[in-house]
């Protein structure tokens, strides 16, 4: 039986979903054309059930818009080639093929820990919100001000401020998200064969790379060694995530 795909309420095949996006794209001009936000929502989650979807980072776009796509090697095709541009909240772009993102995934051990790397992102951003707003009360319970540390700028009160991974100075180890996600690798790596994150066609991607287990895991290491610190909110989107 044929894969269906929901997105908001319809079911679709993967070849009327392709065509769909496919409709989209040629009703729109090129040249940097936004889409209007109904058909922007359409699109974004019709990528969010993709079976590439965590190939790109759907969860922060802003915005979508239609221009001419790159070829290999670099350089335009024609503009008869009408491709989606994801743009993020950090500021930058990327374009995107719905025909590779609804290719069915070969995962090698690196795709695996792509994907694992991901959830934990938005597990900092998400699940772990509650922790972040408990520091900016503490931070800010008994100054009126803090300084960044990169910009030497006065955040008054976490106005305009990001918290951000710094380097913890009581552990021996990078502290950087990337740093804290290279310990976690490994502790995946000693507690579960890597073999297991193998997905057969029916399961949920988003339960089977991080269930409840594997996310008490992640938590209970970011509490033990993560160290946040506020930053310049214009710096942070400059200069990208740690």
């Amino acid at each position: 039986m044929a894969t269906k795909y929901k997105v908001l309420g319809k079911e679709y095949t993967k070849s009327g979903l392709i065509k769909r996006l496919k409709e989209i794209r040629q009703t729109h001009s090129i040249n940097g054309m936004l889409l209007k936000q109904d058909v922007k929502n359409f699109v974004i989650e019709a990528f969010k059930v993709s079976p590439q979807r965590y190939k790109k980072r759907i969860d922060e776009v802003r915005k979508i818009t239609v221009d001419e796509g790159p070829q290999p090697g670099g350089g335009y095709v024609s503009k008869s080639n009408r491709c989606f541009w994801l743009h993020y909240n950090d500021g930058t772009k990327d374009n995107i093929s719905s025909n590779k993102m609804f290719e069915e995934p070969i995962e090698t051990e690196e795709d695996i820990k792509n994907n694992i790397e991901l959830i934990c992102r938005i597990a900092c951003r998400n699940s772990l919100q509650p922790l972040k707003k408990a520091k900016v009360v503490e931070d800010f319970s008994n100054t009126d001000f803090i300084e960044c540390p990169k910009t030497g700028k006065q955040l008054q009160r976490g106005v305009g401020t990001h918290l951000d991974h710094a380097q913890n100075p009581d552990v021996d180890i990078d502290t950087s998200f990337a740093g804290l996600f290279e310990v976690f690798w490994d502790i995946v790596n000693e507690k579960v064969r890597i073999s297991d994150f193998k997905r057969s066609d029916n399961d949920d991607i988003d339960t089977w790379y991080f269930n409840s287990e594997l996310e008490e895991w992640w938590r209970e290491m970011h509490d033990d060694l993560a160290l946040l610190e506020h930053i310049d909110a214009k710096h942070n989107m400059q200069k990208g995530r740690k």
